[in-house]
């Protein structure tokens, strides 16, 4: 039996992005949540063998991700997902005032 976790994204501010994926139940080989962003950004997660990944897009470039995060369990996933949006609104001022609220 595959063993099947609960996320709740729902008390998470993204700043202005647009959840376009957000698998509530899943198990560990499925996407889990993808957001869209102004400008071309974007932010995908999900199970990748056995660490979860956080990919901060831009662009569709998935060669040459803006940034990744790397979590071994639940908790770090949720906080590494926080710096992801911080850093999807931070990191590019020029885009901050018409990509995160």
């Amino acid at each position: 039996m595959e063993k099947m976790i609960n996320f709740d994204f729902k008390d998470i501010d993204f700043k202005g992005g647009i959840i376009r994926y957000d698998s509530y139940y899943l198990t560990l080989e499925e996407d889990m949540l993808a957001v869209d962003y102004p400008h071309g950004f974007f932010i995908d997660a999900g199970w990748y063998q056995d660490l979860f990944k956080i990919y901060v897009i831009r662009d569709y470039a998935w060669d040459i991700p803006e940034n990744v995060y790397e979590a071994h369990n639940e908790k770090e996933f949720y906080e590494k997902l926080l710096e992801a949006i911080e850093f999807t609104c931070e990191e590019y001022p020029k885009y901050k005032a018409n990509m995160c609220l």
